[in-house]
C-alpha cells in the first residue's frame, strides 16, 4: 500500500512541477496587464481629481485581487481542472504577499 502511496504522490509532484511553468506565466502575464490597465485608470483618475493617496492603494488592492473562485463551479474544465485550481491558489497566495507590501506602502 505505501507503494501505490509514493507512486500517487511522485506522480502528483510531476504533475505540479508540469504546471508549475503554464501557471507562473499566466499569472505573470495577469498580473502585468492589470498593473498597466491599473497605471492607466489612475493617470485618467488623477488627471481628473486631486491625487490621495488612499484612493491609490485603493485601486492598487482592487487591481491585486486574484481570480474568482466560482470559475471551477460553473465550467465544465475536464483535463484543465488541476491547471485552474492550481492558477487560483496561486493567484491567492500572490494576492496576500502583493498585499503585505500595500500595507507597508500605505505606512510609508
Amino acid at each position: 500500500m505505501s507503494d501505490k502511496q509514493n507512486s500517487c504522490t511522485s506522480s502528483t509532484a510531476d504533475v505540479s512541477k508540469k504546471l508549475l511553468r503554464p501557471v507562473l506565466t499566466t499569472m505573470g502575464l495577469r498580473l502585468g496587464v492589470l498593473a498597466v490597465v491599473c497605471a492607466a485608470v489612475s493617470g485618467i483618475l488623477f488627471a481628473v481629481i486631486p491625487f490621495d493617496k488612499g484612493l491609490l492603494l485603493a485601486l492598487m488592492l482592487q487591481y491585486t485581487l486574484p481570480a474568482p473562485f466560482i470559475i471551477p463551479l460553473f465550467a465544465d474544465l475536464g483535463d484543465d481542472a488541476e491547471y485552474v485550481s492550481t492558477t487560483l491558489s496561486l493567484g491567492t497566495v500572490l494576492a496576500v504577499v502583493l498585499f503585505f507590501f500595500l500595507a507597508a506602502f500605505s505606512l510609508a
